[in-house]
């Protein structure tokens, strides 16, 4: 099924996993009457922030309805976390706790308010947003602030291979990017707690600012094989959670949210290209892009949206696009003429 004429192939296959259970790390007994900090962070894939290779946070803390602790710095220090100054349980109140990782990114609080807070967010692509929440802790009861951080990001990633055709073709990749993707938002903690089990999420508002991520840029062409592989140059790999637009054409403008290949398909034996014509070339490059609709356009495992905590595995398949016909024949022979009604010379002697 195509899109429109222009929309050449779709994608082959899509499957979308949750992050995975939360590590389980132990509490550390601190001191005196300081507020101590522990957190955790999920198991996911590769490329985001662990428990392991989580190394600082920001936390904002509330109390009797004021700010007790803003956005103040928390620094892991061999297995301690660390901030300055030093702060002090508050007698007879409980506090409320507002935390997010990376320390140094693209988030930074919005609107601050006695109940809580919220973060601005600009993305990057490759800063792994977390947040975590404590709800309603008093010195009395606690002897730390245990975090358990989740992912506010989703996460995307494109595998790609070569549909297998009679005669073989070969596919050279120079590049991938995603059209009409929304980059920035404010994200709302939950007022309760993360804790582990729980079903407490924040929330995503205002995307806006729609942008046209680079994922793969080579000088030198990739050329897929039969297996799904993925490449990503520009280790692009988190989004902010976004409703998905269908994707269609206006003329040979795409629109909505989409997934492009730009490449070029040849003839495996003899290596005659077999397209993009010069007419669909891009820039000289000697090749042209071939679009994927992101909601999967209706196809098995389709999605409306991205949401946060979620990864998502587009496997993309690319063939010869229906645009490039065989060649075919349709073979005559004209029939000898009927020798009967050819003259004779008998008089030839």
């Amino acid at each position: 099924m195509k899109l429109t004429n222009t929309f050449l192939l779709l994608a082959a296959g899509f499957s979308l996993a949750a992050c995975s259970s939360d590590d389980d790390v132990p509490n550390k007994v601190p001191s005196d009457e300081a507020i101590s900090f522990n957190a955790s962070a999920p198991l996911a894939p590769r490329a985001v922030i662990t428990t392991e290779t989580l190394k600082d946070f920001r936390v904002t803390a509330y109390t009797g309805g004021q700010k007790f602790m803003d956005n103040v710095k928390v620094t892991k220090v061999g297995n301690s976390w660390t901030y300055s100054p030093t702060m002090y349980w508050p007698v007879d109140q409980t506090v409320n706790f507002f935390s997010y990782a990376p320390g140094e990114g693209g988030a930074a609080p919005g609107k601050t308010s006695g109940d809580g807070t919220d973060l601005n967010f600009t993305n990057t692509g490759s800063v792994d947003l977390l947040y975590g929440v404590n709800m309603n802790l008093s010195g009395e009861t606690e002897q730390m602030v245990n975090i358990n951080f989740r992912h506010a990001l989703s996460q995307v990633r494109l595998a790609l291979r070569h549909k297998a055709e009679t005669p073989a073709i070969r596919v050279d990749v120079i590049g991938i990017d995603l059209l009409n993707i929304k980059s920035t938002g404010d994200f709302d903690f939950p007022r309760e707690t993360t804790s582990m089990g729980s079903t407490s999420k924040g929330t995503w508002r205002n995307q806006g600012s729609p942008e046209n991520p680079v994922l793969f840029k080579a000088d030198q062409a990739w050329t897929l094989t039969d297996n799904y592989d993925e490449r990503n140059s520009s280790s692009y790999f988190f989004f902010v959670p976004q409703t998905l637009t269908p994707s269609k054409m206006s003329g040979t403008s795409p629109s909505g949210s989409i997934a492009r290949v730009l490449c070029a398909i040849y003839h495996e034996d003899t290596g005659a290209k077999i397209w993009p014509s010069k007419s669909l070339e891009f820039n000289g490059t000697g090749c042209g892009y071939i679009y994927f609709p992101l909601d999967a356009g209706g196809n098995e495992g389709a999605v409306s949206e991205w949401e946060a905590g979620r990864a998502y595995v587009y496997n993309l398949t690319i063939g010869i696009p229906s645009t490039s016909s065989a060649i075919q024949f349709d073979v005559t022979v004209d029939e000898y003429q009927d020798f009967a009604q050819i003259p004779l010379d008998n008089d030839n002697k």
